[in-house]
This record gives C-alpha cells, structure tokens and sequence, in this order.
C-alpha cells in the first residue's frame, strides 16, 4: 500500500511549530509547499483560554479538493474530540473499532492500515508495555508511518503463590499470610489517545489467567522452618491461614519475660513538700511558713523493706529461652536511733528521721528561741538545728542533720549534712549543705572531664604518629612527652584549668579532710605528681594518659556509690555569696547577685523577679530561670552537663553559657531560651 498525501491539517503550539512538524511529515523544504494559516492559536491569560495553532500544508501543484487528501481522496478538516470515556471519567478498556481501522498489530509488530484524518497518527506505549523503534526502546511518542518498524514487548506474569510470615519486634508472635496470584498472558490493544498530542495509545489486554499451583501444609511448615519459627506454634491456626488466603494469622506465640525486682525500703516519714519540689520545679511551695521539723515518736516505723521478687524464664518464636536477671537484696544500714523488727526500722528515741551516708537513723533536734551571735556564739550541733532569729557577722552553725533559719543570714557561715532552709536573706555568707557529699560530687564533675579529655588527648596522639608527614626522628629525640606536653600547652590548655580547680576543692577549709575517701586522696597526689599546676607534664608515655583515665573512671564509681544524699537549700535571696549543696538550689523570690552557686542537681530561681545577675552558677542538672545577667550587662557563667538544659525568659547580654564542653556568649539581649546539645552536640536555643 502506497500513500501520497500532498495536503495536511497540522496542529501545534505555534505556528512555527506546526509549520516544522507539517514539512518533516510531508518530507519537503518550505520552497515545495503552500502554506496556508488558518488559527494563530493564543498563549490565553495565565495559561487560560489557550489555543493550538492550525496551520494547512500543500505541495505545490495541489489545489483544494482536486489535490489528492488522503486515501480516500476526503478534503482535510478539523480535528474533533477522540478519547472515549466511561461514565465514570476512565478511559474505555476495550480496543475500538475505529483504532482497528487505522493500526493494526500483526505479531509482536505494530503497522499503519492508513491516514488518520488524512494525517499520519501520533502513537505512544503506556507503562505496561515496551515499543521499540528499529530495535531501540521509545520513550516517548512517535508518528507512525508506513515506513516505520515498529515491535512491542509485553510481559507475561507467572502464576505463583506467596507465604509471607512476619515476627513481631519481640519475637514473641508470628503472623502468617497466604496469597495467591493468578499468572497473565497479554497482548497488545490499541486504544484512543488521551488529548490533542496522542492519537493511539498502545497497551495490555489479559487474554486468560492462569491459577498458581496447590499448596499443602507441608509446603507451610517447610517456609516456617526457614523463617526460623519453632516454638508456640497454633496447628488449627496453620490450617486456617491454608484455607483462607489473603488474611492472617497468629501462628506462633512465645512466653513474655516475667520481671522480678531488687529489694528495696520504703521510707514512710519524708518531708512530701519538699519531695514534690524536686519532683516538680513548678509546684508552688512556702518552705519558710513550716517552723515545724518533721519527727517521730519512739516506737513508730519509720521505714519497711520490701524483698527481692524473682522473675521468671520466658520463650521467643524462635526458640530461644529468655532469663531474668539476678536480682539484688539489700542490707540495712542503721544508726543507734532506729532498731530493725520483722523487716521493718523503728524510731527508738524521738527526733528527725534521716538518711546520710546510705545510713537510716533519728536526728535530735536543737531549738534556738533568738539570734545566733555574740550571747549564744557558734552552735554545733549532732542533730539538726533550728534557729528562730537572725544568724548575724563572723558566726558559725553546723549540724549534722539539716538547719533552719527564719531571719537573715549574713557574713556568716552554715555548714550542714541535710538541708539548710533560710526564710530570710543569705548576704556574704559561706552556705554548704550536703558536707562530704557536696565536696564528692564536685570532684566527680572535674574527674570524668579530665577522664574524657586524655581519652582524646591519647586518641589524638596515635592518629598523630600514623601520619606520613609524622617526623619519627623528633619523636626518638624528645620522645612521646614533648607530644602530650605540646597538646596541653595548645589544643588540650582547658585540661590545666579542671586540674587546678580540681586541686582547689582540697584546700578548701569547710572540709574535713580526715574523713576524705582514701582512693580519692591517692589519686589527687598521684596527679599532682604527673601534672602540676602550672601545666608542667611528667608524663612520659602516650599510655599513660589512658591509664590516668581508667584510675579516674573507677574513682568515680565509688563516688557515684558513697554521694547519693542529696541536700537541698531553698531561700529567698543570696547576694555576695558561696552557695553549694549536693542537691538542689531554690530561690523562692527575688534571686542572687554576684554570687557563686554550686548544685549536685537543679538550680531553680521561681517567684518575681527571679533572676540572677553577676557571678557563676553551675549545676550537674538543669538551671531553671526567670531573668540571666542585667540590661548593663554584667558578667555571668552558666554552666550544665551535656545532658543539662538552661531554661530562661529573659537573657542578657555578656552571659556565658556552657553545655558540656560546648559553649555560648550572648552578644545582644536574647528572649526565651530552652538551651540544650542536640544530636549533633551543638548548642541549640530553643
């Protein structure tokens, strides 16, 4: 079959556009044909009201309906509507007849019966089939010419069954599921395009299917087997999962873990107020309303142990058996004021109950009726003391419980054991609750610093002498000392700093050196002897750095075990001061001026105008705030483990920051901030 169209009707974007198109159909140069413009077509407002340009080309020679149109000698027209829809908008499935007039599919080859409305037809593959185009892939459309060879390729699908078993996250259940897929032979169908750029659409018809094989349940157990399932099968639900395919099934099941507990004692006397405090920094408390010293009479329980419950063995999916793990029992440790019945500790004198040390015992109570000066002079006190004036200049309390001030405090020094409560004003003044304990977790926070730094310093040194451009002949000349020396005087300087002030808390006169943990006091001379304050190394060996660290880490794990007291002080004012207590540090009002503030755990500044300016606080917790610095801007540190936060609603410029080694200056004034290390370990505001 032979066709000679010599006048086309072409449409496209422009009239350049289809002016292109019609030449490259008809196989001619813009000399051998008439060009005739019958639409300009329109670009419409924003892309709405456009409109193809229509254009008509003849070869010259042709003259309207005398040329020859097409096969059936039909004068060209316009292009009508061609996509045949369902009701529901889809496109219809099935090949119509027209499409069969113009295309037809004779093998794996699709070929041109003849002119689609005297114009060659635009065809395009859909996803489900692959054209080639003299042997390579089409991506796109094509016009289909009587010279075009063009082959498809559309695949079969294969009948096939799947057994899908999936197992919890806990190994403790497995679930399976059935599916049967029936295979697909196809052909090829030709369909109506979908707009003005496609005429035919070539896809897929299923001309049958074909059902997957029969399962059996041997079939089932043999998949289970590989998947591993061995333990807490459900036979019935195996079955169940055979016959009805397409849903799932619980079929397999193991034995959960029962946990047991350590012992553990249940104090019955603790001051609930307090608790709640650090429980919930939010909970609004009047800790200076109470004169009262929480007691208990002789006789009463003051705490019940409660035994070790042994868990029990569990079993996974999978086989495997599941074992608690060896739960501890925990011994009594009393004083002489408690006496232990049938597990349970009894107040034998009246008094304070307490627990210092890991030791459960009785405190006495000391009452002072006046201030503490001049007419009563230092009180020291095996107990705890609870004075109902004013504590004033160069005096001294102690006590080995906790303290209780309802006035003021000022120039003086409290020292105790438990908590210290000052209803009134701290004004240069030394206040230390906790004693030991404080002192301990103190160098617990310099120790595991400078454990971490010469775990870096000695891993900074080995990649050091891995390096080619490394000059070993220095390192035989000065060996590995002048490279730790070096790193100290340079990249690692903050390691100086820690030790001073590491060094520092032993000279420092509020504690009782006699009672200092023997581990710790060998390992600060043994420092010294390595590293002085100066800076000065005397360290001689790259390992030795990890050495240092490992002594420091298992130093603090007896700390960790030995300080777990936690004492707290709450007041409404500090100015001028050294604050420090194991525990917490709560200002209920105003706030702190230039002082120096150490916590085992939280500082909380609440109430109006909360704020701290001037000074250094620094928390193994949080730091919870209303206001941080002045509008002058003076000088303030704030420091936090990496694990800590600073919370604030108001900061100022000229403070400083510092979470774990990471630090920040605020340069302006700043709003709120919820400051912490994100996952990159960098400091994050909000």
């Amino acid at each position: 079959m032979t066709l000679k169209t010599r006048v086309i009707l072409v449409k496209n974007k422009d009239v350049e556009s289809a002016i292109a198109e019609g030449l490259r159909i008809l196989q001619a140069n813009r000399n051998e044909v008439e060009i005739e413009i019958l639409d300009s077509g329109s670009r419409g407002f924003l892309g709405v009201g456009a409109r193809q340009a229509r254009v008509k080309l003849a070869l010259k020679g042709a003259e309207g309906r005398e040329a020859e149109a097409g096969p059936m000698g039909e004068e060209p027209h316009e292009e009508t509507e061609r996509d045949i829809l369902d009701p529901d908008g889809s496109r219809d499935a099935k090949e119509s007849s027209h499409a069969r007039e113009i295309i037809a599919v004779e093998g794996n080859k699709i070929i041109l019966k003849q002119l689609y409305r005297d114009r060659y037809p635009v065809i395009k593959g859909d996803r489900e089939i692959r054209l080639y185009a003299d042997g390579e892939l089409l991506e796109g459309s094509m016009v289909l010419t009587e010279k075009s060879n063009i082959s498809y390729e559309a695949e079969d699908s294969e009948a096939r069954n799947e057994i899908i078993i999936t197992v919890s996250d806990d190994r403790l259940k497995a679930y399976l599921e059935i599916r049967r897929i029936n295979g697909q032979v196809v052909d090829a169908v030709i369909l109506p395009g979908a707009g003005d750029d496609i005429d035919f659409i070539i896809s897929t018809r299923v001309v049958r299917e074909i059902p997957p094989p029969e399962l059996s349940l041997k079939d089932i157990y043999e998949e289970m087997e590989k998947e591993n399932i061995r333990r807490g099968i459900k036979e019935e639900a195996v079955r169940e999962a055979l016959e009805n395919p397409g849903r799932k099934y619980l079929i397999a099941e193991g034995k959960p873990l029962e946990e047991g507990s350590d012992a553990w004692i249940e104090f019955l006397y603790t001051d609930k107020e307090l608790k709640d405090e650090l429980e919930d920094p939010d909970k609004n408390v009047d800790y200076f309303s109470r004169n009262d010293v929480l007691s208990v009479k002789r006789g009463e329980i003051v705490a019940v142990k409660h035994p070790r419950r042994e868990g029990k063995s569990g079993y996974t999916v999978h086989g495997e058996v599941m074992n608690p793990p060896e739960y501890k029992d925990i011994e009594w440790r009393v004083g002489k004021g408690i006496q232990i019945v049938d597990d349970k500790a009894v107040a034998i004198k009246s008094g304070r109950p307490v627990f210092e040390g890991g030791k459960l015992d009785i405190s006495e109570t000391l009452i002072i009726n006046r201030d503490v000066d001049i007419n009563t002079g230092n009180i020291s006190f095996n107990g705890d003391v609870l004075v109902m004036g004013n504590v004033h200049d160069n005096f001294k309390v102690e006590a080995s419980g906790m303290i209780k001030v309802s006035g003021n405090v000022t120039q003086a020094i409290l020292r105790a054991e438990g908590d210290i409560i000052v209803r009134g004003r701290i004004i240069n003044s030394r206040v230390i609750a906790g004693g030991l304990a404080t002192f301990y977790r103190e160098a617990h926070r310099y120790l595991m610093s400078l454990a971490n730094l010469f775990n870096m310093m000695e891993t900074a040194i080995i990649q050091l002498k891995n390096k080619k451009a490394f000059k070993t002949d220095d390192l035989v000349k000065y060996g590995e000392k002048q490279l730790i020396q070096l790193l100290l005087d340079t990249k690692f300087n903050n390691v100086v700093n820690l030790i001073r002030a590491f060094y520092a808390l032993f000279e420092d006169e509020e504690i009782n050196k006699e009672y200092i943990l023997d581990d710790l006091r060998d390992l600060k001379d043994n420092l010294q002897e390595k590293i002085k304050e100066s800076g000065l190394c005397a360290l001689v060996k790259v390992s030795e750095l990890g050495e240092l660290s490992a002594v420091m880490t298992g130093v603090c794990e007896l700390l960790d075990k030995i300080s777990d007291s936690t004492s707290n002080i709450w007041t409404s004012y500090i100015q001028k001061s050294y604050i420090r207590a194991s525990g917490n540090v709560v200002t209920a009002n105003e706030g702190a001026y230039n002082s120096e503030i150490y916590a085992g755990k939280k500082v909380i500044f609440k109430g109006e105008p909360g704020l701290c300016r001037g000074g250094k606080i620094v928390a193994n917790d949080d730091v919870i705030i209303n206001e941080l610095g002045s509008p002058g801007g003076s000088s303030l540190e704030v420091e936090v483990p990496e694990n800590g936060r600073i919370k604030a609603n108001q900061v100022y410029a000229n403070v400083l920051i510092k979470i774990g080694e990471r630090r920040y200056k605020f340069a302006d004034n700043y709003g709120r901030i919820n400051a912490r290390l994100d996952e990159d370990g960098q400091i994050r505001l909000h």
